[in-house]
């Protein structure tokens, strides 16, 4: 409760000092923020009805984590649900992602460059090649499709901009054996521009406060980034991009109650697209292929390896039209996306499936006009959206015989309006009301098979898209010294879709059904304030506070506080910057929250039970002795605290990595 009110005080207290200071200070003219994902094409930020939070490159830079899930445990929206190894999900107001990472049946959307990454494992998407990120909070499924309930992670990547070439190296050492290797390497001449990215890693097993050593909890990867560019008559605009990631040994420790020193995990990621943009039309074309191996030893013998291995295939184009006709804009789009996911197990060490197929794939129209009124002092937005999805799905059984295939076709409309008010260019009034939903999966609609202990699993043709109604407003204030918004959200989850149903006429037999789902509601606060223009600094300094306080967090089905989302959680910190240095200091609360007890012979097994709050604080330094020569020093749990964000998985004693950059 103490850091309840620390939060809250800190947020109080730069608000009102900001907003002081704000009147007596002159400012400079500076570029308008643009964000993308609240409409799919670049507005000025103030423009836009959504409530965006931004990471810009210098912020990414200096994070001590290494992938996408590791900076958005800074950005205050929600539970993290991370994993030792590689594998963070994201919650966005109360709204999950699926704690395994399956693409399906996440409720939050993550994509790369505005196209569908092909991933909800977070993990699966360093750092070192993005350069910017953008959260929507809220629905967007009327720009989006399905799983926009929650909100959107963008991630913008890098891309050369400058004439010439630029050559960057960089090696990194840390604790527990950290090590790794950067290559970047990119330029542009006239029409043409190139941008690579290599990086090498790995991690031996790292020790936990109160723990010790946790074996069985290092890993290796690398990474791939390529993009080639083309651009002709200043409008005509091609890029070929490629992303690849690869994670092996990744061990999995299991919980503490039931720790395992001989699982462990093999990941994969390879994405290709292809995208065009001109005053015409934008466009794009994506093909991903996801990997993932488990690898164990029979419980019962220790000899035989079993591998499990799912492979997801994900592709979609879409096409994009922007229209002006006097002051109207109507943007008009159509996009259709595929999932293809197979299964298997080798020496399979339990009666269970062997091989499951599931095809997955939706056509979608969209539309959104955006209207200005009394000399563009209100804009005025209203989307529409259809959606139809056509799924089929196979089992094939131990000991043998191949289920009938099922097919299910599903439709869904969504829509969304905004307005934004602007009472100075600075000050904006924002709220939105809007539809997001998740269509059901195809395990969900057909799934046929036996499990381990003999139950017979259907799935449930009869149900209905999960849905979100939310409604949001509040205020926002941006100039060149304070960024702030104020928000809150009223969302009403309906139709979710829970399993392990008993049938109604079949014995021993579960199924999936809809229920009443949840209401949530809560505060956000985002503010940053640069203090240098203030005090005559010579230098910068940025506090800034992200906030996140659930006022209702209610499961109407099990008429009880929803699990895996805490009352309060957020980050403080401040931000400096010099000629020849950066700074970064912060700390992230994340407050008690009920999470599911998944621990075997606990008499609360599969029921909600308390999980305690934890700050960890991580600071990062930066320093330029040359122009071309960069040394960085990053610490992650700064002050040794135990945490962790999934209970039974301890995260790292205080973690140092050093490196060091040469631009050539």
């Amino acid at each position: 409760m103490k850091s309840n009110k620390v939060m809250f005080f800190g947020v109080v207290f730069l608000g009102v000092t900001g907003l002081i200071l704000e009147g007596f200070a002159q400012h400079k003219t500076e570029l308008e923020e643009v964000v993308v994902t609240a409409t799919r094409i670049e507005e000025p930020k103030k423009d836009v009805p959504s409530f965006v939070q931004v990471y810009a490159q210098e912020e990414i830079k200096l994070n001590p984590g290494k992938d996408v899930g590791d900076l958005l445990t800074s950005a205050g929206i929600g539970h993290i649900h991370k994993y030792p190894g590689t594998l963070t999900t994201v919650y966005i107001r109360g709204l999950s992602a699926d704690a395994h990472g399956d693409l399906y049946k996440s409720r939050v959307l993550y994509l790369i460059d505005g196209n569908r990454a092909g991933t909800a494992n977070l993990a699966k998407i360093p750092l070192d090649d993005i350069e910017r990120l953008e959260i929507l909070k809220g629905p967007a499924s009327v720009l989006y499709g399905t799983q926009a309930m929650g909100g959107v992670v963008n991630v913008i990547t890098k891309r050369a901009k400058k004439e010439g070439l630029q050559l960057e190296v960089g090696a990194e050492g840390g604790s527990w054996d950290y090590h790794k290797g950067r290559v970047e390497f990119m330029g542009k001449k006239g029409e043409f521009d190139f941008y690579f990215l290599g990086t090498r890693g790995a991690q031996n097993d790292y020790s936990a406060k109160r723990w010790g050593k946790i074996k069985n909890s290092g890993y290796d990867d690398e990474t791939v980034s390529v993009k080639l560019g083309y651009k002709f008559l200043e409008v005509h605009d091609f890029l070929f991009s490629f992303q690849h990631y690869k994670g092996w040994k990744i061990g999995s420790p299991g919980a503490r109650y039931e720790p395992d020193i001989n699982d462990y995990s093999d990941k994969g990621r390879n994405g290709y697209t292809l995208s065009y943009s001109s005053p015409l039309f934008k466009g794009s074309f994506y093909y991903i292929k996801d990997e993932d191996e488990w690898h164990g030893l029979n419980d019962t013998t220790f000899e035989k390896e079993w591998t499990y291995y799912k492979r997801t295939e994900s592709y979609g184009t879409n096409l994009q039209k922007e229209l002006k006709v006097r002051n109207l804009r109507f943007l008009l789009g159509g996009e259709f996306h595929g999932v293809k996911i197979k299964t298997d197990y080798l020496n399979n060490p339990w009666n269970y499936f062997s091989l499951s197929s599931s095809d997955y794939n939706a056509w979608g129209l969209f539309s959104e006009i955006k209207l200005p009124l009394f000399k563009e002092k209100l804009l005025a937005f209203l989307g529409l959206r259809y959606d139809y999805f056509k799924n089929s799905f196979n089992y094939r059984k131990v000991p043998g015989g191949i289920s009938h295939p099922k097919d299910k076709n599903f439709e869904n409309i969504t829509f969304r309006c905004g307005l934004v008010y602007k009472f100075s260019p600075n000050l904006s009034l924002k709220t939105n009301f809007g539809t997001g939903f998740r269509a059901p999966t195809p395990d969900e609609l057909a799934m046929d098979f036996i499990d381990s202990l003999g139950r017979h699993w259907i799935g449930n043709p009869s149900l209905k898209a999960e849905k979100s109604i939310t409604w949001d407003g509040g205020l926002e204030y941006l100039s060149s010294s304070i960024n702030f918004s104020l928000s809150y959200f009223i969302t009403n989850f309906k139709d979710k879709i829970i399993s392990g149903v008993p049938h109604l006429t079949l014995p021993r037999t579960l199924t999936y059904k809809n229920t009443d789902g949840a209401k949530i509601q809560g505060l956000e606060i985002n503010l940053s304030s640069e203090l240098a223009h203030y005090f005559k600094l010579p230098f910068s300094l940025k506090p800034f506070v992200n906030l996140t306080y659930h006022t209702e967090y209610k499961d109407k089905e099990a008429k009880s506080s929803l699990t895996y989302t805490p009352k309060w959680i957020g980050s403080l910190g401040i931000r400096s910057q010099g000629n020849r240095w950066n700074f970064e200091f912060y700390g992230v609360y994340v407050g008690d929250e009920k999470v599911i007890d998944w621990q075997w012979d606990s008499p609360t097994y599969g029921t909600p039970i308390p999980k305690k709050d934890f700050t960890v604080f991580n600071t990062a330094l930066s320093l330029k002795p040359y122009e071309r020569f960069e040394v960085m020093l990053k610490v992650e749990n700064l002050f040794n605290r135990a945490y962790e964000y999934v209970k039974g998985y301890p995260m790292p004693e205080r973690t140092f990595k050093i490196g060091v950059n040469y631009k050539f």
